[in-house]
């Protein structure tokens, strides 16, 4: 074609034309070419009429161009398709010519005129006109309109239409026929089969119009009839080029209104099948059968073709005409995009089963190139997803292709593409495919092994096994082809083959890593071992119901086969049962893959098929047989257990009894038994007691089922899980002790037993053998048993306890059952046993946990933690309760834990429960136990730390509130230790009355109302009485009490909407408040309010004026009955008589209300009654008489007695009663003036009367109401600002403001009597405007008012801080008078010259209201022997409120020297106190960091030190006991370190004198643990003193000790790395027990500790592993330790550290450095025979064979010989001591040789000797000093020297040897530290090199001179410019290791 051609002009690559699909090339290829090529660069609109000047004349070009070709496509449709050349003609012969612009309206005439012939000829004129190339808008538009008024023309002439469409060009008639066509076929459901033909010819070649728009509808429907599935766009990706073109461009008028009217016109109807599908196939295998047997090569197969054929796939014989040639198709790059969308359609459509040939073409595909293959399997997707059936009939031609000889590459590809696809179908169908291939005659098991293999490979281990096992298993015993197969036997096999490989081939490597991760100790990737062991277990499970339900009545195997297949789906076979056939695994992997195989759950239902087994009949295996099968796979399964896997998960308690019945006895069936004779219910003895021991394993992995059930219906089995429980394997259990009837009973039913087996042993022989049967000849006897499961607990034999405690340390049963919390078997045993009987064991069960504790239920740990009570002696049983303290308080503080909150209440509710207990001792031990695990430190008698700072800090502290709230009210009622009880009130207070619910609060009030109603000896204690009003504890107790009341009332008070509901209860009373107010409340709780109000204000009057209100206000409440609703007595008679005893202001007017003469005599006669009050009730009296007298009368029992007492009263104080006394017939008597001397008014001296002076301030004066507002923030306002106005007023000289505050408060008073309560309630406000008023100077007016003001509060009678200080105030000095003595200094003479008896209340008040005198008047009273009385108060006085000046000048002149007159234990709690002072602790961190330095608060100098040193011995030597941890406390706490050794000496002193040596020695000793370093200030012969009591006690260095050893007995890690870490951690140890041997004696126990558990590796694996480095590392620790090691407190460390190097000697003697060990431990050895001969000896019996067996293969260790000797005699006392010197000779003897030969170095060392000749002998001395260092002591002067060597190899061999010398023996560092100074002071740059380099651990060995030389090396840095940062950070590191590791 032309029009192709013209698009190729710019080169060969291009295969599509360059030009856009609308343009119509015209003209001659050189004229028309070259100007088109720019078009591409247009933009691709459509041309409009009248384009741009730049192209005229381009419209009439391409019209007349246009005309030549119009008549070429009749020729070629003539010669293409002659059918149709009649038809046409007979059209053409049929047109009548019309004008177009007439052809509308002359076919409108023909049609009104019922002349349709006409009308179609004429229609054919316009058509013809069309064909001609005439046509314009006007003949397009009447076409058009001609089509839209009658179609049923078009329809009639749809052959000259369909001509148009087979014409061969495109113009616009053929796009105008494409628009009338669809115009008129549209309604009809068959269309012409000419269409269909003109559609196949143009898609199949040049796509003249198909891809129109004005096509589409009328393709749509074409397309739709080949029924072809289309693919998403996602699948096939749309191809540059391909698709329908767009309608072609013109710009003449005719082509532009074709297309709007088209577009505009266009009613397609619906899509719908035109043809039948013979039809459409026939004419499309035509065209396409047409293509392809043309004789021209393959790949020139057009596009257009293929894409035909991809349109019509939904055609059978398309789609296999297409499926093989694809795959030469897809080797064509021409075709490549169309022949993979041809493969995707194909794929897609094959729906139907007549598809096989298809499919098999499909699958014989072989693409070779990567992006082809791709596309093949999406195909293949496709092809599966179309029919369920092609999955099989893939998968099976695929495999069979991949098993012959002639296998496709791509086999496996595709096999993965259908399992990622349809993974449980395709599993499905390849076992069915594998039973196909093994029902083969020839064996197919090593080829199928091979291929499944490879398969999994494939898949990546994501093949779904066990669907396929269990297809591969299925039953297929009704099919005929199986019933025939003759090889079943082999089929077997193959099967169990195939099914054990499967569980293998499920090992990947990903299971691998996890499996190799989880040996190390890790768990990420435990969730992929989980999956795989379940996916094991699975087929595990299915293997086993196929044996049980297929293979018997399948394959009829024998015995030993059934056993067999048994035992190899279950993997207990040997190895070579699974790698035989192919000898995979490989033999590096087998035992890992087949531990990994075998090692997996247990599935309940597994085990149950296996028992049914075991049972039936037919299977050919006994029980005894198939018991042995389930112990072997449940011990496997339970030692795989883990966090995350149970593997024996089950819930079926029937397991129980299927698995008794595997151990039942069965007589053989050919035995007739005597008629009658029920025979006993027996069980075989082995497997009886082998059945319990597995279900103990069961009931240990699931609790909450089968535990459950065995621990309630099966005795024996709970004996057993009580002896896991306990850990001892004994009957009875400890836990269940059996009585003597119990025991009885048991000996009576085990000879029962033996009675019934004997006589049914005998019917048994009378029916067979019939011999006599007694207990001697009895068979059956030995090996049966009474099978009773569910009967008593039966005594097992030892080896049955013996297995079991196998089982138990094997698979820690124990451990699990004590983890069970539902239900709790060891809370349960604890809970049993009660507090009364001792448990042993549980000390033991905690002690074995192994630092595992989280196992063991909180309240068996807590329980163990109170028992433990006794003093712990032993270390183990130390750290043990450290452990578990720390374990208890980790559960109290979790924030992040799944089940944190329930453990924190768990751990609490079991000790706040005893709280409430009877016995006082249980509540100590709870309250102990709760001490130590919210306090840091145990202080004894304090509760206040832990409950209320600790508890209410923990995390999870709203969960716990509850629970402790219920404690503490339960408590409260039994509780008699006030502190603590005043504690939990105070706890209650603050955190029960925040939002909580009415009935909580009910709860509370109700119990507190029990305490102070019922308890009233404890209330009594509790709440400030008479003898207690300053007691600031009481009054805390009461504010609390009427807070929990208050608070609980207004709650109650709240409006409700559920109405109150009436009962019977006789306790409960409705109270109604005048203002509508009403609740429900208890009677007692009432009564307790009341009660409250008698204790008085206390130090919050709020709440007392709150009480008051609601209960005795104007108005008082009213109160019903529940059950009766009659109206109830609120306050009874006994409450009335405590309101009228109580000093409480208002209670008396309220008792005294409404009062009957009776009641009002018989209150009168009490005593206990205040003057005042008694007044009242006089007047109240007085009252009586004038309106009631005979009621008074009446009453009156005893006149003379009530004369009396009345006279008695008013001799006390009493006012009124005189109207009474007339009444009574006797002459009153005016009562006595008593008269009081007090020390008040004995000092005071006279005021000095002033005028007054008028106010000037007036702005203010409003203010001064606001400052007694009911509003707390108005009347703080008010205060502030009337506060500071004062204060500025103060200070320019006179205060009007002030004076009218005052004047306010008077006139107020005075006026209402009551607001001086009011006043005297609000301290706060009041009190500093008083203080500055009576401090300030003298002012007459003031002085008046503050007079007045004195004498109103006075009349109250209320003794206040604030009414002793106006009852004194300052006087004033006037003139040369002689100046009296202070009220301080008159109080303090009389307190110290106080008679017995003297009171002292008063003089103490005196000094407590009374400006503080200078402090030394006071010292004698305050610190003076003898003085004890009034100390402790007169001490907290002092501190609390003097000033820092004064309280300075007391410590000062404390300090100066001991003073003998005063005592001691005042001097050092008054330092004490100064530490502790709240105030000076204000704003500082409450819990400091560890590292943070301590605040010096007294900053004493070195003598203040020392007299505080003296104080605390004489403390101690007075007391005669031992020394306080509170003064060494106290010490410290002022003690700096730069005075550190002058206290040392000061101290070292003390020990001379008999009288303080042993004080001293005491004190020293508790110094050196809290400040190891002061050793460094002792004597040889002072530390002799620290030897004894170290062990004992906290120490400063118990934790960098224990973390340096601990960091060096962590030999992990790679060798290099802790070759390095292990020299600085040994040098680091090395150094601190050369220093302090003591106190690392300390961990002599952990030291020996750490050595167990490492001997027992491979010689290679303990030297790699650093083992044996870690044991020379001990052992020259223990040399070190000499002689303090050898003591008898160390013996038992010693001789476990010891015995572990004796099992070294055993087991590694032939390692070499193993050898050195051994004669350096004969040393230490020797010397400990030196030391201690007896006990030595002793110890070494014990290993005498193994020291004979080593100095035999070891003769070289000289000292075993002596040693031998003396373990060859008798070890006794007497003992011939020449043995012991022998061997100490033998030993220095040996050490001469090396001593000699060091002699001989040290000569040739000298400064006279050459260059050559030291380094020689330097040389000489470190390979003589490589293994014996001890050497070097001689010549650490001359090595010292040599550091300043020039020469730089000397030099650096002195650095080497020295510091070899230093690591051996660092004690020795320091005599060395000025020589390394002299190093690096040299001028010499090497020198100081050589000396930097060694820097850090000379620092380490010489820390007592670490600073200076730090500080040397940092100046050298500094001024010299040297770098010595890094060796600076280096020395830094090392010294920080004894920090923390």
């Amino acid at each position: 074609m032309e029009r192709g051609k013209g698009g190729t002009g710019r080169g060969g690559k291009s295969k599509a034309p360059q030009h856009p699909a609308n343009f119509i090339p015209l003209g001659s290829k050189a004229g028309g070419s070259r100007p088109d090529l720019t078009e591409p660069k247009r933009p691709t609109m459509a041309p409009k009429i009248g384009a741009a000047p730049s192209a005229p004349g381009s419209s009439e070009r391409k019209r007349e161009a246009l005309g030549p070709t119009v008549p070429i496509p009749p020729a070629k449709k003539a010669k293409l398709d002659s059918p149709m050349k009649g038809e046409e003609t007979s059209w053409d012969a049929n047109a009548l010519e019309c004008d177009p612009a007439d052809l509308v309206a002359t076919i409108s005439q023909a049609m009104e005129a019922d002349d349709v012939a006409k009308a179609r000829s004429l229609l054919c004129g316009g058509l013809w006109l069309l064909r001609k190339g005439k046509a314009d808008k006007i003949l397009t538009l009447s076409l058009l309109l001609v089509g839209k008024q009658w179609p049923q023309l078009l329809t009639a002439e749809s052959g000259a239409l369909c001509s148009f469409l087979r014409s061969k060009i495109k113009s616009q008639a053929v796009t105008l026929a494409a628009t009338l066509l669809m115009k008129g076929l549209q309604d009809l459901s068959i269309w012409p089969e000419a269409l269909a033909r003109a559609y196949v010819e143009d898609a199949a070649g040049e796509h003249l119009w198909v891809d129109l728009d004005e096509a589409k509808p009328l393709v749509d429907n074409i397309v739709a009839s080949f029924g072809t599935k289309q693919l998403q766009k996602l699948v096939i990706p749309s191809e540059i080029g391909f698709g329908r073109s767009e309608s072609p461009g013109s710009d003449d008028e005719a082509a532009s209104a074709r297309k709007e009217a088209a577009m505009e016109g266009m009613d397609t109807g619906p899509v719908l099948k035109r043809y039948k599908e013979e039809v459409l196939e026939g004419i499309v295998m035509a065209t396409v059968q047409e293509h392809l047997g043309r004789r021209q090569p393959q790949d020139s197969v057009g596009r257009n073709l293929l894409k035909l054929m991809a349109t019509a796939s939904g055609l059978l014989e398309v789609r296999l005409s297409a499926a093989s040639k694809l795959d030469l198709w897809l080797q064509n790059p021409k075709l490549l995009k169309a022949s993979q969308e041809l493969l995707l359609s194909v794929c897609a459509n094959c729906s139907s089963s007549k598809d096989t040939e298809v499919v098999g073409h499909l699958v014989k595909m072989r693409p070779k190139s990567k992006a082809i293959l791709n596309l093949y399997l999406s195909g293949i997707r496709e092809l599966i997803a179309a029919n369920g059936d092609n999955l099989g009939l893939v998968l099976k031609l695929t495999i069979y292709n991949e098993l012959s000889n002639s296998r496709n590459t791509n086999n496996m590809s595709v096999i993965a593409v259908v399992f990622q696809t349809y993974p449980e179908q395709a599993a499905v169908m390849l076992a069915e495919v594998f039973h196909e291939l093994l029902m083969n005659r020839e064996d197919y098991l090593k080829p199928l092994r091979l291929f499944l293999r490879e398969l999994v490979r494939m898949l990546r281990a994501e093949m779904p096994l066990v669907t396929f096992c269990r297809t591969l298993m299925r039953d297929r015993s009704k099919e005929q082809t199986f019933r025939d197969f003759g090889f079943k036997e082999r089929m077997l096999a193959a099967i169990a083959d195939l099914v054990c490989l499967c569980v293998l081939l499920g090992i990947s490597p990903a299971v691998r890593e996890a499996a190799s991760l989880i040996a190390r100790g890790e768990r990420k990737e435990v969730q992929t071992m989980i999956n795989y062991q379940n996916m094991a277990a699975k087929i595990q499970r299915d293997s086993v119901w196929w044996l049980h339900e297929t293979v018997i009545k399948m394959y009829h195997p024998s015995a030993q086969e059934f056993v067999h297949i048994l035992h190899k789906v279950l993997f207990l076979e040997q190895g070579d049962q699974y790698h035989g056939k192919d000898n995979w695994p490989p033999e590096n992997d087998r035992g890992t893959m087949y531990r990994l195989a075998s090692e997996v759950p247990v599935f309940q239902n597994t085990l149950l098929r296996l028992n049914i087994i075991g049972l039936s009949k037919e299977h050919p295996i006994s029980c005894a047989d198939l018991l042995d099968i389930e112990e072997r796979i449940i011990k496997r399964a339970a030692s795989i257990a883990s966090e995350q896997l149970n593997p024996l998960l089950m819930d079926k308690t029937d397991l129980l009894d299927v698995i008794f019945d595997l151990c039942s006895y069965r007589h053989p069936d050919n035995i007739t038994l005597p008629v009658g004779y029920c025979p006993p219910r027996l069980a075989i003895s082995n497997l009886y007691w082998k059945v319990w021991c597995l279900l103990v394993v069961i009931a240990a992995f699931n609790p909450a089922t089968v535990g459950a059930t065995a621990w309630e219906k099966y005795a024996t089995l709970r004996a057993f899980m009580e002896m896991c429980i306990t850990n001892h394997f004994r009957f009875p259990p400890p836990t269940m002790a059996l009585l003597e009837e119990d025991a009885a009973k048991e000996a009576q039913t085990a000879a029962h037993e033996r009675t019934q087996i004997l006589e049914f042993e005998t019917h048994l022989a009378a029916a067979s053998t019939k011999a006599t049967i007694t207990e001697h000849t009895s068979l059956l006897l030995p090996q049966l048993t009474s099978f009773d499961p569910i009967g008593p607990a039966r005594r097992p034999p030892a080896a049955v306890l013996a297995s079991l405690q196998a089982l138990n340390n094997q698979l820690h049963l124990g451990h699990r059952l004590c983890r069970s919390r539902n239900p709790d078997f060891l809370l349960d045993v604890i809970q049993r046993q009660g507090t009364s009987q001792a448990m042993p064991w549980l000390a033991d069960l905690v002690e074995s946990s192994e630092g595992a504790l989280s196992h063991l239920p909180v309240q068996c740990l807590c329980e163990f933690l109170l028992s433990d009570t006794a003093p712990l002696a032993e270390q183990s049983r130390q750290q043990k309760q450290q452990q578990l303290v720390g374990h208890l308080r980790g559960l109290l503080v979790d924030k992040d834990g799944l089940d944190a909150a329930s453990q924190c209440c768990e751990v609490l509710e079991y000790f706040l429960r005893r709280l409430g207990s009877p016995q006082a001792c249980s509540r100590h031990q709870a309250i102990k136990g709760l001490r130590l695990l919210l306090e840091e430190e145990e202080e004894d008698g304090v509760v206040s730390n832990w409950l209320l700072e600790r508890l209410p800090a923990l995390p999870h502290f709203a969960a716990v509130r509850p629970q402790a709230i219920l404690a503490l009210r339960q408590a409260c009622l039994t509780e008699n230790n006030i502190p603590t009880l005043r504690t939990y009130l105070r706890f209650l207070a603050d955190h029960s009355t925040k939002d909580a619910a009415l009935h909580s609060l009910a709860d509370l009030a109700l119990d507190m109302a029990q305490l102070v109603v019922e308890r009233n000896n404890i209330t009594h204690l509790l709440l400030p009485s008479r003898g207690q009003l300053e007691c600031e504890e009481a009054q805390s107790s009461l504010a609390h009490l009427m807070h929990i009341f208050t608070s609980y009332l207004q709650k109650a008070r709240e409006p409700r909407r559920e109405a109150y509901v009436w009962s019977d209860s006789q306790d409960h009373i409705l109270v109604q408040w005048p203002s509508g107010e009403e609740c429900t409340l208890q009677i007692l709780v009432v009564h307790a309010s009341v009660m409250l109000l008698t204790y008085g204000q206390g130090r919050q009057p709020h709440l007392f004026f709150q009480l008051m209100d609601i209960w005795l206000g104007p108005t008082g409440p009213r109160a019903f009955l529940v059950d009766t609703s009659e109206e109830a007595l609120l306050i009874p008679d006994w409450l009335k008589l405590k309101m009228i005893q109580s000093e409480a202001p208002g209670l008396v007017d309220a008792a005294l209300t409404d009062l009957e003469p009776p009641q009002l005599l018989l209150f009168a006669q009490n005593f206990g009654i205040p003057s005042e009050n008694m007044g009242k009730l006089l007047a109240t009296l007085d009252r009586a008489v004038q309106t009631e007298p005979q009621a008074v009368a009446d009453a009156l029992q005893d006149r003379t007695y009530m004369v009396q007492l009345v006279r008695v009263q008013h001799f006390l104080g009493a006012q009124n009663g005189h109207k009474f006394l007339q009444f009574l017939d006797s002459t009153p008597q005016q009562p006595d003036e008593v008269a009081m001397e007090e020390v008040e008014e004995e000092l005071r001296p006279p005021l000095p009367e002033v005028e007054e002076k008028k106010p000037v301030l007036k702005a203010v004066d409003s203010m001064v109401p606001s400052l007694f507002s009911e509003d707390g923030s108005e009347a703080r306002a008010a205060f502030n600002q009337i506060h500071k106005t004062v204060c500025k007023e103060v200070s320019q000289g006179e205060s009007p403001l002030l004076l009218t505050v005052i004047r306010h408060v008077v006139r107020e008073i005075r006026n209402r009597p009551s607001f001086a309560h009011y006043a005297l309630s609000r301290p706060l406000l009041l009190w500093p405007l008083l203080r500055l008023a009576v401090t300030m100077r003298p002012n007459p007016a003031l002085k008046e008012a503050l007079l007045q003001l004195a004498e109103l509060l006075k009349a109250t009678k209320q003794a206040t801080p604030l009414t002793h200080m106006l009852a004194a105030p300052k006087p004033k000095v006037e003139g040369p008078k002689e100046k009296q003595p202070s009220v301080a200094e008159v109080a303090t003479h009389k307190l110290l010259h106080q008679e017995p008896g003297d009171s002292t209340g008063r003089l103490l008040d005196s000094l407590a209201t009374i400006e503080t005198v200078p402090i030394e008047q006071q010292m004698q009273l305050l610190f003076g022997r003898g003085h004890t009385t009034c100390r402790p108060y007169l001490l907290t006085l002092l501190t609390h409120s003097s000033t820092w000046k004064t309280l300075h000048n007391c410590m000062t002149q404390l300090l100066q020297e001991r003073n003998p007159s005063y005592d001691s234990s005042a001097v050092l709690d008054f330092l004490w106190a100064l530490i502790g002072n709240p105030k000076l602790w204000q704003g500082r961190e409450k819990r400091p960091s560890k590292h943070q330095s301590r605040d010096d608060i007294l900053c004493l100098n070195q003598k203040q030190t020392c007299v505080l040193l003296d104080y605390v011995l004489d403390e101690a030597l007075s007391s005669g006991q031992d020394l306080s941890d509170s003064r060494v406390s106290l010490i410290l706490q002022c003690l700096p370190l730069a005075y550190l050794p002058k206290l040392v000496r000061h101290l070292a002193a003390t020990l001379q004198s008999p009288e303080t040596s042993t004080v001293g020695r005491q004190l020293l000793l508790q110094l050196y643990l809290a400040v190891p370093v002061l050793i460094t200030h002792l004597s040889d012969s002072e530390k002799d003193v620290l030897a004894e009591g170290t062990i004992n006690g906290p120490c400063a260095l118990d934790i960098p000790s224990h973390s340096l050893l601990s960091a060096l007995a962590s030999s992990s890690g790679s060798a290099k790395d802790w070759s390095r870490r292990s020299h600085d951690y040994e040098l680091a140890a090395r150094k601190m027990t050369a220093t302090h041997p003591l106190l690392v004696l300390r961990q002599l126990p952990m030291l020996g500790t750490s050595l167990r558990g490492r001997v027992h590796f491979e010689s290679s694996v303990f030297r790699n592993r650093n083992h044996l480095i870690f044991f020379m590392q001990v052992l020259g620790l223990l040399e070190i330790l000499q002689p303090h090691i050898f003591q008898m407190e160390y013996a038992q460390s010693l001789e476990l550290i010891l015995d572990s190097f004796f099992a070294m000697f055993h087991l590694h003697n032939q390692l070499r450095d193993v050898q050195i060990a051994l004669n350096r431990t004969v040393a230490l050895l020797q010397s400990f025979v030196s030391y201690d001969a007896q006990r030595a000896l002793k110890y070494l019996q014990r290993h005498c064979q193994l020291l004979h067996d080593l100095h035999a293969a070891y003769p070289g260790v000289s000292g075993l010989q002596p040693l031998l000797a003396g373990l060859s005699l008798p070890a006794r006392d007497g003992d011939d001591p020449e043995v012991l010197v022998a061997a100490a000779a033998v030993g220095a003897v040996e050490n001469q040789q090396p001593t000699a030969m060091v002699g001989q170095i040290v000569g040739r060392l000298g400064k006279q000797q050459s260059e050559d000749v030291q380094q020689q002998a330097l040389q000489d001395l470190d390979h003589t000093s490589l293994r014996r260092q001890a050497i070097l002591e001689g010549c650490v002067d001359l090595l010292a020297g040599l550091l300043l060597h020039p020469s730089n190899n000397t030099r650096s061999l002195a650095h080497t040897l020295l510091l070899r010398y230093l690591r051996y023996n660092p004690g020795a560092a320091s005599a060395s530290v000025t020589t390394f100074v002299h190093c690096l002071d040299s001028s010499n740059p090497d020198i100081q090199a050589s000396a930097i380099e060694r820097i850090p651990e000379v620092v380490v060995c010489a820390q007592e001179h670490a600073l200076t030389i730090l500080k040397k090396l940092g100046k050298l840095g500094i001024e010299q410019g040297v770098n010595t940062t890094s060796v600076i950070l280096r020395a830094v590191s090392l010294l920080q290791l004894q920090n923390g590791c």
